[in-house]
């Protein structure tokens, strides 16, 4: 991965919050639009697959489709994040490895609303959905190809494979996946990325099981750090929701982004809270920069915001110098210059993962182009 680029001036908000652009020398021709344009356009659609694990993209007639790793997914039966990032190809219908970021809501809720309650009625096999200051509303759900009615199966091991997954048989799982994607509800993006601590613990697991060809995230890790953010951010949620957070921390967020300006050529940022280099995040080409920059900084300033609200910036701290944050850039590329390069487990490219310098993350590369670099420092 060849990562030729140069720093800007740093630039300081609010508490040192400092923000660092990242600027490509020479541009050359996009060749991916984002997940939000898809969407904006009418060629993408996200749909809820009743696996916790996965949700589905139908991708249309367009360039390849660039989901970021952070990516909130509204709706379907309980909101997920985007594990890691993927480059999905056009005029295909491809999963994508998601983890739960809602561990109160299991029911189809409209991608339009808000959070709701519901209760089960077993008899007819329906959900009622009450979502604050609407009425109820009956969901019909209908069955899925290999899905155990009645009581779900937890499933048995034999020679060491689990049998059954949340009772779905391996036998109905592959024609479920030939099928294609269960078009019950749909999804549309939060206006932010998750929380960049709660993406890093989330990038933690995701590094070790992309080494053995999956993508799955340390489950228990992420709902527990949804909790940490629901307590930090005084954030009420009867179905322990991430995005209660951000709905409430979002203005503050856009206050301390407006000041934030984007240089020409700009594809990433390294981003300080305090004294101390939080993360690095760079994309493909400028344009694609400029639709996602709020997005992924939303990430890093809801972080900053809420170590601010637990008082954890005690004591006399410092902005970092650009030498500080040019030595970061180099440690970065010594640790990419001997990656471990492994394939994706859906999607087109590969992975290059960090090794040495302390540092977690990844570059989704294709073709010798980098669609997304992600950095966070280890915080061990």
């Amino acid at each position: 991965m060849r990562f030729d680029v140069r720093l800007g001036t740093p630039q300081v908000v609010g508490e040192l919050f400092t923000v660092v652009p990242i600027v490509l020398p020479h541009v050359t021709e996009r060749r991916s639009v984002t997940l939000g344009e898809a969407l904006e356009r009418g060629v993408a659609r996200v749909a809820d697959t009743r696996s916790v694990e996965r949700a589905s993209i139908e991708v249309g007639d367009v360039l390849p489709v660039l989901v970021l790793e952070g990516e909130i997914l509204v709706g379907g039966f309980q909101n997920r994040v985007v594990n890691v990032s993927v480059l999905l190809e056009p005029k295909e219908t491809q999963w994508i490895p998601v983890s739960c970021v809602e561990r109160g809501r299991y029911y189809p809720l409209d991608s339009s609303q808000g959070q709701g309650l519901a209760s089960r009625d077993e008899r007819n096999g329906r959900e009622r959905v009450r979502v604050p200051g609407r009425i109820l509303i009956p969901i019909l759900i209908p069955p899925l190809p290999g899905y155990a009615s009645g009581r779900r199966s937890r499933g048995r091991r034999r020679g060491g494979q689990r049998v059954e997954i949340g009772g779905v048989s391996r036998q109905g799982e592959r024609q479920r996946q030939q099928e294609g994607p269960v078009n019950i509800s749909c999804f549309r993006l939060a206006p932010s990325l998750a929380p960049v601590g709660l993406r890093h613990t989330k990038v933690a697991s995701v590094a070790v099981a992309l080494r053995w060809g999956d993508a799955r995230a340390d489950q228990q890790a992420v709902w527990e750090g949804v909790e940490q953010y629901l307590l930090r951010g005084n954030a009420e949620s009867p179905t322990r929701d991430i995005t209660a957070v951000i709905s409430k921390q979002l203005p503050a967020v856009e206050a301390w982004l407006e000041s934030v300006q984007p240089l020409e050529g700009q594809v990433g940022v390294v981003v300080a809270i305090d004294s101390t280099i939080v993360g690095l995040e760079a994309v493909e080409h400028p344009e694609t920069w400029r639709r996602v920059a709020k997005r992924i900084l939303g990430s890093y300033a809801l972080e900053a915001l809420s170590r601010q609200a637990q008082k954890r910036s005690r004591g006399r701290k410092r902005a970092l110098t650009l030498e500080e944050f040019q030595a970061f850039l180099e440690r970065v590329s010594r640790a990419f210059s001997r990656a471990k390069v492994v394939r994706p487990p859906v999607g087109l490219g590969r992975y290059e993962l960090p090794r040495g310098e302390r540092l977690r993350g990844f570059a989704l590369v294709h073709e010798e182009v980098l669609y997304h670099l992600v950095v966070f420092p280890s915080r061990r």
